[in-house]
C-alpha cells in the first residue's frame, strides 16, 4: 500500500462510511447521482448467473443486497444529508 502524500489524504481514509437504504430498488440510480459529487460509495456486487431465451447462461453482476449502498462522508454530516435529500430517489441513512 502507497503511503498518503499529504495530509489531506489521511484525513479522507479516516472519514466514516455511511449504509444507505433505498427504495425499489433504486440503488444504480442513487449511485450516479452521489458521482455528480464526487462522493465516494460502493455497492456490494455479486456475479449471478442468468439463462436468456436462447438458453445461454451468462454472468452478470447484481446487488449482493439490494436497496443498500455505502457512502463515504465527505464535509460535514449536515452537508452530506442535506444532498442527499435533495436526491430524486428516496434514501435512508443508517444511523447507531
Amino acid at each position: 500500500m502507497k503511503e498518503p502524500d499529504s495530509q489531506t489524504e489521511i484525513n479522507v481514509e479516516r472519514q466514516p462510511w455511511y449504509a444507505v437504504r433505498t427504495f425499489n430498488c433504486q440503488e444504480q440510480k442513487v449511485s450516479r447521482y452521489l458521482a455528480q459529487f464526487d462522493y465516494t460509495h460502493f455497492i456490494p456486487m455479486t456475479l449471478v448467473k442468468e439463462v436468456d431465451e436462447d438458453d445461454n447462461v451468462k454472468k452478470v453482476l447484481k446487488p449482493a443486497v439490494h436497496n443498500l449502498l455505502f457512502v463515504r462522508k465527505k464535509g460535514t454530516q449536515k452537508e452530506m444529508m442535506q444532498m442527499l435529500s435533495e436526491c430524486d430517489i428516496p434514501v435512508s441513512v443508517f444511523r447507531k
